[in-house]
């Protein structure tokens, strides 16, 4: 039955075509899609070429491109015929209309509620058939299908993928059953590197409903570390602070277009520009920008709020900054004085857990400094800050050849001289991993 409907739905679509397109082909393929999902095989659906692919996404997305001439002129038409004296006018009028009408889906919907019942009644039997036929589209194997399906088409066709979806867009598709599907086109479309598809999704940008570019967003492809989407790129230059809190960037960042524009966006950002002062008042999104900008772009104003966090109230969110500033990107960097300042306070702290913490972030970089501190962490009584230290060690001596290794040579003199037994013991431990 829905077999049935799809075609006779979306059949006008192309009525005043030369060579219709093979709806009732591509109609029993969507019904197989639902059936298969991931085991579905694209080739007879490939086989129909550009022609099948139009009609797949005339039927997934009904309505979407430029209304035929004349025919919001011959819908009105139609549903005055379903209140007409004659019953053969009325049934034609509800065939053609269920045929045709599609596309004027609001002028339906509205004589669904008109006071003449039989108008009422016939429009929301339209109503169902479409509900009914478009279920096949709904389900999860046919996501899957479609997925299979998107893998195959040539990247020449994507470009229309990017123009259709954008279209459903603009129509506010997302807000519907239907956004999985578009969600899925989205991915599809970007997920090739072409200037000319990506840029289909540019004006989303600017739509006045924000909720639209948000889906976008959360749904383009992910290429890696050294290529991100334009749609993403380009959100850093507006100054809507929901749509960019939206994107998504690989870690580290090495796509030499995306890099400056991200660059200047965290210079803003962690500078006193009131452009994003909502942003800084996210916690969380703060945090984890602040830790991508100081590690991977070295950016001096975001590393400072990450050392500013290290002192705050709160105890998790001062542990979050510490442990941030101990990624394996900052190894064998020279320790700065700001952060030997920082870490000082949570070095003397009564809290083990911090200690521990303060030690592992110190363990990551080189320097006077560092030596300093981890030879007086040796005497903390802590079992668990006496495992840090063990460890930071480890990673200090694997900083330097071993033939040519001045951790080994530090600790071999501190024992020498050392009076107390905990700080022996930890020292013979320790040249004893190192050995």
């Amino acid at each position: 039955m829905h077999n049935v409907i799809l075609v006779v739905l979306f059949c006008s679509i192309y009525i005043c075509a030369a060579d219709p397109p093979p709806v009732e082909k591509v109609s029993k393929i969507s019904q197989e899609m639902a059936k298969s999902g991931k085991t579905f095989d694209p080739a007879d659906l490939i086989a129909l070429d550009e022609a099948g692919f139009r009609v797949l996404l005339q039927m997934m997305f009904p309505g979407v491109k430029p209304r035929l001439a004349g025919l919001e002129k011959r819908i009105t038409k139609l549903l005055q015929d379903l209140g007409a004296e004659s019953f053969e006018t009325r049934i034609s009028a509800e065939k053609n209309l269920l045929r045709e009408g599609r596309p004027l889906i609001s002028l339906v919907k509205k004589a669904a509620k008109h006071k003449d019942p039989e108008v009422r009644l016939r429009a929301q039997n339209v109503l169902k058939s479409w509900h009914d036929a478009e279920q096949v589209f709904l389900s999860d194997s046919f996501e899957n299908a479609l997925v299979v399906y998107f893998e195959k088409i040539p990247k020449k066709w994507k470009k229309e993928l990017a123009m259709h979806t954008v279209a459903a867009l603009l129509k506010r598709v997302d807000i519907t059953p239907k956004k999985r599907l578009l969600g899925k086109c989205i991915k599809a479309a970007t997920k090739i590197k072409d200037a000319e598809v990506q840029q289909q999704f540019l004006p989303l940008l600017k739509h006045q409903d924000a909720a639209v570019p948000i889906f976008v967003l959360k749904h383009v492809a992910m290429h890696g570390n050294s290529y991100v989407c334009l749609i993403a790129v380009e959100a850093f230059k507006t100054d809507r602070t929901e749509v960019i809190k939206a994107v998504r960037l690989p870690g580290p960042l090495w796509d030499n277009n995306a890099i400056p524009v991200v660059r200047a966006f965290y210079v803003k950002l962690f500078s006193e520009d009131p452009t994003f002062d909502k942003l800084r008042k996210d916690y969380k999104y703060m945090k984890i920008k602040a830790f991508i900008a100081a590690r991977d772009m070295c950016i001096v104003p975001a590393r400072d709020y990450l050392l500013k966090l290290m002192a705050h109230n709160d105890p998790k969110i001062a542990l979050d900054a510490i442990s941030s500033l101990s990624d394996t990107y900052y190894y064998r960097r020279p320790v700065y004085p700001e952060l030997l300042k920082a870490l000082k306070a949570h070095l003397d702290s009564k809290e083990g857990k911090f200690r521990s913490s303060a030690i592992k972030t110190l363990s990551c970089y080189k320097g006077k400094g560092v030596m300093t501190f981890l030879l007086k962490a040796l005497e903390d009584p802590d079992k668990n800050v006496g495992r840090s230290v063990l460890e930071a060690f480890q990673l200090q001596a694997s900083f330097y050849k071993k033939e040519k290794n001045p951790i080994m040579e530090r600790l071999q003199s501190e024992r020498d001289v050392s009076q107390n037994e905990l700080v022996k013991e930890r020292i013979d431990t320790i040249l004893k991993k190192l050995k």
